[in-house]
């Protein structure tokens, strides 16, 4: 898990056990993947991609602004 800081940042609860960031859906256009995550207000968010788990990661999107309930790329 995350310390109650990384947790405050992320806009998540550290006294909910439910209460995570984490990607809600995935799919393709024409183009590139896409990603939707659920946001909160007041947050930017950055996407980034690797070519596996332990691997190195590159952002690809960055300084989102929040949509809530949901934000997706």
């Amino acid at each position: 898990g995350m310390t109650n800081l990384g947790e405050s940042k992320a806009g998540t609860n550290p006294t909910n056990a439910a209460s995570v960031l984490a990607v809600t859906a995935t799919g393709t256009n024409s183009v590139q993947p896409q990603v939707a995550w659920a946001s909160v207000a007041g947050k930017t968010y950055t996407v980034w991609r690797g070519l596996a788990p332990a691997g190195a990661y590159q952002p690809v999107a960055s300084n989102l602004p929040a949509t809530p309930p949901v934000n997706s790329t």
